[in-house]
């Protein structure tokens, strides 16, 4: 099944407009890009390194909370948080 996003402006606009099969986006997923797969092993890696984000120092974990996980640095003692997909 092909689904179409629509902006509300765009239907302000026209609001009787028929859609041509060409304005259908597909549900089908297609192969990640070489720029995605980078920054996922980068999410990854931040993750279970987190650096902090004010002196780049280690970040010693102090739990979760919710989706986010909590880490203090240890060079300058900031807490800082990353979020975490929900599964």
């Amino acid at each position: 099944m092909k689904t179409r996003i629509v902006s509300f402006s765009e239907i302000q606009k026209h609001p009787f407009k028929s859609l041509a099969p060409s304005d259908y986006i597909s549900d089908e997923e297609d192969e990640p890009t070489d720029e995605e797969i980078h920054e996922e092993e980068q999410y990854e890696a931040d993750k279970d390194n987190p650096t902090c984000p004010l002196c780049n120092g280690p970040g010693s974990c102090m739990g979760g909370l919710g989706n986010l996980t909590w880490f203090r640095c240890r060079n300058c003692g900031v807490d800082f948080n990353i979020e975490e997909e929900p599964e």
